[in-house]
């Protein structure tokens, strides 16, 4: 009897460890930034271009140019804006009195009728990692020092 319990035991051990030893846990960061790689593949990549920098196929169509997401940082003041970031993609909590809104409320098309609310946000919030990850340190227009 007490041979089985051990046994079961060194099974359920070896179940556990299996995928650490042959590397298959992955850094949870890691899959973020992927997921959020996806997301912005398909969602953003249209208007920002797959770079980023402003210059997707949809951008000459539209009335402003989409911003170049990858100087986010440098303008402003070397500190991802994190907060704003995250309620522009989410937009639901646009200001009418702004003015018309061309990018898409992704919030709402994350959230979707079977998503709950901590998914929605965890899009988003992958979406920005991504972001963080393609910081560069002068914005495309301007020379360093300017």
């Amino acid at each position: 009897m007490g041979m089985s319990k051990w046994g079961g035991m060194a099974c359920g051990l070896v179940y556990l460890l299996a995928p650490v030893c042959a590397g298959a846990v992955s850094d949870p960061k890691e899959n973020t930034l992927e997921q959020g790689a996806e997301d912005f593949r398909v969602y953003c990549a249209s208007c920002h271009g797959s770079d980023a920098r402003g210059g997707g196929p949809v951008a000459p169509f539209l009335v402003r140019k989409p911003a170049d997401l990858t100087t986010l940082s440098a303008r402003n003041g070397g500190v991802f804006p994190t907060d704003g970031v995250y309620w522009v993609i989410d937009g639901r909590g646009d200001v009418a009195a702004h003015g018309p809104r061309e990018m898409p409320v992704w919030g709402l098309q994350f959230g979707g009728p079977e998503a709950s609310e901590a998914m929605t946000r965890e899009r988003i919030l992958a979406i920005i990692e991504y972001l963080k990850s393609l910081q560069s340190g002068t914005p495309a227009n301007e020379a360093p020092g300017d």
